[in-house]
């Protein structure tokens, strides 16, 4: 998928231009997204919603051009979803999105990892008392879509220099492309019991 080829354009007023695309996976109960060609000029936006409204990713920028071209978003739930793209009147460069994969979850992937709910008695939630003095491994820890398709879990780090570089430590069993990387921060139960849904994050998109 890309536009030009798949979806319409509209030019709106003032030269700007607007492009939609619907993507339904009957059955799905999360979709999300990799782009192997990600480019997009200063000024447009990139957005992915539910067709509701009720989800919404974005706005992504040209800052979320990388390198390699790759981009990735975390979980849309539900098995549609729509992608918008608004481009001002005047840009230096014509954007680039190709849509390499669009991921099918067939199982809860806010739920099934590792597996929510489940822990065992010895497994202490963040937010009981046992945990105090560990805040700040606490708020390192993240979670990790991978490829568009698998959970693992990471680490941040510091260095000796002490520079504040973005230094994530995670398994080489997951490792993929860093360009399709999505980070989940602050994936954290706000009560010492089980809470009955999980939690909400923040997200970050790609890697180095």
């Amino acid at each position: 998928f890309a536009p030009g080829r798949s979806g319409p354009w509209h030019v709106l007023e003032g030269g700007q231009r607007l492009w939609r695309l619907g993507i339904r996976s009957p059955g799905a109960l999360s979709l999300n997204l990799v782009f192997d060609r990600y480019r997009i000029p200063p000024g447009a936006e990139l957005y992915v919603y539910s067709p509701d409204g009720s989800q919404v990713l974005g706005a992504f920028t040209h800052h979320n051009n990388q390198a390699d071209g790759y981009f990735a978003t975390t979980l849309i739930y539900g098995e549609a979803l729509i992608l918008e793209y608004w481009e001002p009147s005047m840009v230096p460069f014509p954007a680039e999105l190709r849509l390499a994969s669009v991921t099918h979850g067939y199982r809860d992937a806010g739920g099934y990892s590792k597996i929510f709910g489940r822990s065992g008695a010895c497994n202490i939630n963040v937010a009981c008392s046992e945990a105090g003095g560990w805040e700040g491994p606490v708020d390192a820890t993240v979670r990790l879509l991978v490829g568009g398709n698998s959970l693992c879990t990471g680490t941040l780090i510091s260095n000796v220099a002490r520079d504040s570089r973005p230094l994530l430590l995670t398994a080489n069993h997951c490792f993929a492309n860093p360009g399709t990387l999505v980070v989940w921060f602050n994936y954290q139960s706000a009560t010492c019991e089980n809470p009955e849904e999980p939690p909400l994050y923040d997200v970050m998109s790609g890697a180095v």
